[in-house]
């Protein structure tokens, strides 16, 4: 959000102030996150903003409403089987596990004798 104002004269403050005027800069009248709004988290902030000229002062508060977004999903397909041969060398591919959507990161552990899959980059387990 920029502060528009008539002047250009350096003589003129900005400010912010209110309940949540922490989560936010302002820099040369652009008011700006400090981090990535989350609707889940906080679905609305409220500030003041207020603007100096010498002994006059305006100050307006604004509510800024986050608008919520479906956050990217992955689902693991069903029924797959995968197969490695007794006696295997040690980090041989047992297979590829096929899914939907953006695979970002995850590491599963389970079972009675930890069986650990880690996701590389690519979607590829290690």
């Amino acid at each position: 959000m920029t502060i528009a104002h008539g002047k250009t004269d350096k003589s003129i403050q900005y400010s912010i102030s209110g309940r949540d005027k922490d989560f936010f800069n302002l820099k040369d009248r652009v008011v700006s996150f400090k981090n990535s709004p989350d609707y889940e988290s906080k679905p609305s902030y409220s500030l003041t903003l207020e603007i100096k000229n010498g002994p006059l002062a305006r100050d307006k508060t604004i509510t800024i409403t986050i608008i919520n977004l479906k956050e990217k999903t992955i689902s693991i397909a069903a029924d797959q089987t995968m197969s490695v041969n007794e006696r295997s060398q040690v980090n041989t591919p047992v297979g590829t596990v096929a899914t939907t959507g953006i695979v970002t990161g995850f590491e599963i552990t389970a079972g009675n004798r930890t069986i650990s899959l880690k996701s590389a980059p690519q979607g590829k387990f290690k």
